[in-house]
């Protein structure tokens, strides 16, 4: 026999369905929505990527070519670089500039007066200007330090420095294109070797900027930051950001003619006589330092050894040899005997 409440289970059954039905429809159209927000966070963020590709990119070609520029100007013997603060009085103050110690036409402009041996520089008697004779600015573009161009952008700012009038740094900015797409880029490279090495076991605090540095904690000044972690005053690092580094090195060129210098290490530890070998004219402590060193040394310069000034004047590489002997003399005499 059926029972009285069978149509209104049917109908709880059918109300519960709907419910059901209509939590799913629910459920799907936040998952679609969510759905639908995951891949515009997804596209942006690919858009964002490649922005960021691009960019490293672009980075990565400005350093390729100040590296180019870089070797290209100062890989020569006979170049040297000074801060852009020596020709202009306005504008850029620390870029690096490139002049060529030889003169226009490939010779030394440094000679020596067959008569009395003396060295003349002619580029004071040329009328000489420094600033009309620089080769090239280690920047991008090729503007010169005091007309930049209205589209530049800074490479030293606030966080770096703390007048960004007198101690920032801003350069042109140079167009590039690749892949279709267009965007620019900048660079500045900057002389380590026009600011004092903290790291090195000199004395920098001769300068009279840097602070004192015991000897067991220049070896762990590793970077620039380092350095003003040690001075406990970030500002003086912003103060002095173009007067310190951590990092510099050079090479003993002779940048008058080329080639590296004469290292005298040997002579210095001899008795003072190293004999010609080879190429080597040899050296003695009675060879003069201006002039022709010797008899010998002026006749093969065409340079008559009666009529040499120098001959009786001029120093001898014996007080030189002995003047070096005096730091060794002082290092033996400055050592400490533990007690």
């Amino acid at each position: 026999m059926p029972s009285k409440r069978a149509p209104d289970e049917m109908k709880d059954r059918g109300g519960f369905t709907l419910t059901v039905t209509l939590l799913a429809l629910v459920l799907l159209a936040g998952l679609a929505l969510a759905m639908v927000s995951l891949a515009t966070i997804e596209l942006k963020k690919s858009t964002l990527t490649e922005h960021d590709r691009l960019a490293r990119e672009n980075a990565r070609i400005a350093l390729i070519l100040a590296i180019g520029q870089l070797q290209e100007s100062l890989g020569p013997d006979t170049r040297i670089s000074a801060s852009s603060a020596l020709v202009t009085p306005k504008g850029e103050q620390h870029w690096t500039g490139v002049w060529n110690t030889l003169a226009p036409d490939g010779k030394n402009p440094v000679i020596r007066n067959p008569e009395t041996g003396s060295l003349t520089d002619l580029r004071q008697t040329q009328k000489y200007q420094r600033d009309e004779v620089v080769m090239r600015w280690l920047v991008s573009g090729q503007s010169p330090p005091g007309r930049l161009p209205a589209d530049h952008t800074p490479l030293v700012g606030p966080g770096s420095v703390t007048d960004t009038l007198t101690g920032g740094v801003r350069v042109p900015l140079l167009e590039i294109t690749t892949g279709g797409r267009s965007g620019k880029m900048a660079w500045w490279t900057g002389d380590l070797g026009q600011r004092a090495n903290l790291t090195a076991r000199t004395a920098p605090e001769l300068i009279g900027i840097a602070p004192p540095i015991p000897g067991k904690i220049r070896d762990r000044l590793v970077s620039e930051a380092t350095i003003a972690l040690h001075t406990g005053n970030p500002q003086w690092a912003k103060d002095h950001f173009h007067d310190f580094t951590a990092h510099s090195s050079s090479l003993l060129i002779d940048n008058r003619q080329g080639g590296l210098k004469k290292d005298l290490s040997v002579y210095f530890q001899s008795t003072g006589i190293i004999d010609p070998a080879g190429d080597s004219p040899g050296l003695k402590d009675t060879d003069r330092l201006a002039g022709p060193a010797n008899e010998q040394h002026a006749k093969e310069s065409d340079l008559t050894w009666e009529r040499n000034p120098f001959r009786k004047s001029a120093p001898r590489f014996g007080v030189l040899r002995h003047w070096a002997g005096l730091t060794a003399t002082a290092d033996e005499a400055m050592e400490t005997v533990p007690p």
